[in-house]
């Protein structure tokens, strides 16, 4: 575990430890090593702004009567504010052709509500303004609401101007620039007015409930939270999850980030997936989990013979064999030259620095940068699951299905108990109608689960227990109509 204490006095680590905790408990945001840092850092900005010492601001925030909240400027500088315009677009269009004709037909002529919980400074609100107003031409701009939350203030000030660099639009077209941005001349860019009229914003802190959005109470039909949740605590995420599942009338829809989705599978809300995209729905379990799409995700085998081989966990996966040049081509892009590799033994703390690092980039939204990360870290020690496990989700949030899948084969190669990587291929084929696939991936999944002690947490799951997850197993393995004892033991 790495130390800190090079820059943090050691008067400073007890009061640092105290007030970590508070913020766990006031923001949500999961206390840990990088957490502290993060936090001393953020004292250390806020203390000079001040004119003051960061042991002195240290004190007196974890020393704080506990009704007392956390100062603005000391929030604003933890939370992540990187976003930008039309980010997931193939989330949107998900929503936009799955989800959206489906609420406008059951809402009538009533008002259209929507919610971008963690907003910061706006470019998603205003991105579902965009969608809504242009994928429901007739509807009439005075019955959309779209609201954006967030605990930081100044981020919130930033969204209410609309007005944006060109940074917020990577990825964007110059057409579609004009088509939604007024250009002012110096190199900034204004929301059109026609979006501004249906998008507000409101101080918001998501670990703290009740929530009230609107004026009159009233529920939103669907609530966008992306690459939110994965910096709170387990205890926080579920309670949030609850939040959502009870606030959303019955049939409403959310969507949550690609990395997010693992504790969504035992909250309540049931998976509805399209073109290698999976929005969550509030429906009792009544409607059907999956509306078919143009799936492109490839056979995780190459071969029948491979294929027939997964009916054996302990025969398929006995051996470990290494990953090959070939497939180390196929999902990093690295041609496997030696001045690309790097020193063949990295410090084992240099490579979680850069697996953090990787992961950091995937938040962001960066993820051709997180890609070639990872693939440097690959090139260096191919005999480590977990970097290849997360390429593995990258290229799914990428659509890059057969890089995906090779990832993952390999990932099981080297650890053939890395329960998620199971799990996510079961998941895969479930998504492309592949039953019989999926219940082999399932079931090995749920035979390593059931080796585990219940309470014990599950890596990579986003904080879900084995017994927990083994319960989501045996659920989606009845979807599969191929359920067996094996998983009754």
């Amino acid at each position: 575990m790495r130390s800190f204490s090079f820059s943090v006095p050691e008067e400073a680590l007890e009061p640092l430890r105290l007030l970590g905790k508070i913020v766990e408990e006031k923001l949500g945001l999961v206390y840990s090593d990088k957490r502290r840092a993060d936090i001393w850092r953020s004292l250390t900005r806020t203390a000079s702004a001040r004119s003051e010492s960061p042991l002195g601001v240290l004190l007196g925030l974890a020393g704080a009567p506990p009704e007392e909240e956390l100062p603005a400027d000391f929030v604003a500088d933890l939370t992540v504010g990187e976003t930008f315009f039309f980010r997931e677009r193939k989330a949107l269009r998900m929503f936009s052709e799955t989800a959206l004709p489906e609420i406008a037909a059951g809402k009538g002529n009533g008002p259209l509500r929507f919610w971008s919980a963690g907003c910061s400074t706006g470019e998603e609100p205003y991105t579902l303004s965009m969608l809504l107003l242009n994928a429901l031409p007739g509807m009439d701009p005075e019955q959309v609401s779209v609201l954006g939350t967030d605990i930081n203030p100044f981020a919130l000030e930033k969204a209410r101007k609309g007005i944006f660099r060109r940074w917020s639009f990577r990825g964007m077209a110059p057409e579609e620039i004009r088509l939604f941005f007024n250009d002012l001349g110096d190199g900034s860019f204004s929301v059109r007015e026609r979006y501004r009229r249906t998008t507000a914003f409101s101080l918001l802190n998501l670990a703290e409930r009740p929530w009230r959005l609107w004026r009159d109470g009233g529920p939103p039909d669907a609530v966008f939270c992306r690459n939110v949740l994965i910096y709170f605590s387990p205890k926080k995420r579920e309670e949030v999850l609850a939040g959502f599942h009870s606030l959303l009338p019955e049939g409403g829809w959310l969507a949550v980030a690609a990395c997010e989705t693992a504790p969504l599978q035992a909250s309540g809300f049931s998976p509805v997936s399209s073109g290698g995209v999976t929005l969550y729905r509030k429906n009792g379990g009544t409607a059907p989990m999956f509306f078919p799409g143009p799936f492109r995700f490839s056979d995780v085998s190459s071969t029948g013979e491979a294929e027939e081989r997964l009916l054996s966990f302990e025969d398929f996966f006995s051996g470990g064999a290494a990953v090959s040049e070939e497939e180390l081509a196929l999902f990093t892009g690295n041609t496997g030259g030696e001045e690309d590799r790097g020193p063949e033994e990295p410090p084992a703390e240099d490579v979680r620095d850069r697996l953090e690092k990787a992961r950091s980039l995937a938040d962001r939204g960066l993820r051709e940068d997180a890609l070639e990360e990872l693939g440097r870290i690959i090139g260096r020690d191919r005999t480590d699951p977990l970097p290849l496990y997360l390429l593995a989700l990258i290229h799914q949030e990428l659509g890059n299905e057969k890089e995906a899948a090779a990832a993952l084969r390999n990932t099981l190669f080297l650890a053939p108990g890395f329960v998620m990587a199971h799990y996510t291929l079961g998941s895969a084929a479930l998504r492309k109608g592949a039953a019989k696939e999926a219940d082999r991936h399932f079931r090995n999944a749920g035979e390593i689960l059931l080796r585990l002690p219940g309470d014990s947490p599950v890596p990579e799951s986003g904080g879900l227990t084995a017994a927990r997850l083994l319960e989501t197993v045996r659920g989606l393995r009845s979807r599969t109509h191929c359920t067996t004892g094996a998983d009754e033991k």
